[in-house]
């Protein structure tokens, strides 16, 4: 008769467990190295203004205003903006959040031309030895838009690079 550890039941049953604790080491290593950003510090108060933020959203329906989004694969943004005088200012801010990673999050202030056209560029990333590298966004992106007063404000989901994506109040 073979001893015990030249058959194969043993190793067998040894093999189930031990294949358990090394998925389970491995999925923790992964766990640890990839961790989800931690919740905004400011849940709280950001909670308390979420009807100032629903505010500005009824503000943009009820001036009719929209915009005409194009983001290159370079980074550079164009906005033609469609809305009243009242509601057309000098400068705008746009905010792109991605929907997972806050850490790729990026806002751009945008010059208008004055007859409703605005134009930026996403800055770059500084990278080794101060060279700047382009940060190109791609997939799935929240789009916030408002002028620097912040009397109003556009919001959509987007698919970036984009050639033209039209941002409507309510969209």
């Amino acid at each position: 008769m073979k001893p015990w550890y030249r058959q194969f039941w043993p190793w067998f049953v040894i093999a189930l467990p031990a294949t358990a604790v090394i998925a389970s080491v491995v999925t923790l290593v992964i766990a640890l190295d990839h961790a989800d950003a931690p919740v905004s510090q400011d849940w709280y108060r950001r909670g308390q203004h979420i009807n100032d933020e629903l505010a500005l959203d009824q503000a943009a329906l009820d001036k009719h205003v929209s915009a005409l989004l194009a983001v290159a694969r370079d980074g550079s943004i164009s906005l033609e903006l469609d809305a009243p005088d009242s509601a057309r200012p000098a400068e705008l801010e746009i905010e792109f959040h991605h929907p997972v990673d806050a850490a790729r999050d990026r806002q751009v202030r945008l010059r208008g031309d004055g007859r409703g056209r605005f134009e930026g560029k996403i800055p770059g990333v500084e990278g080794q030895a101060g060279v700047r590298t382009p940060v190109v966004l791609d997939g799935r992106w929240d789009v916030s838009l408002q002028p620097v007063a912040a009397d109003w404000r556009l919001q959509a989901r987007v698919s970036l690079p984009t050639e033209g994506f039209r941002l409507g109040a309510g969209s």
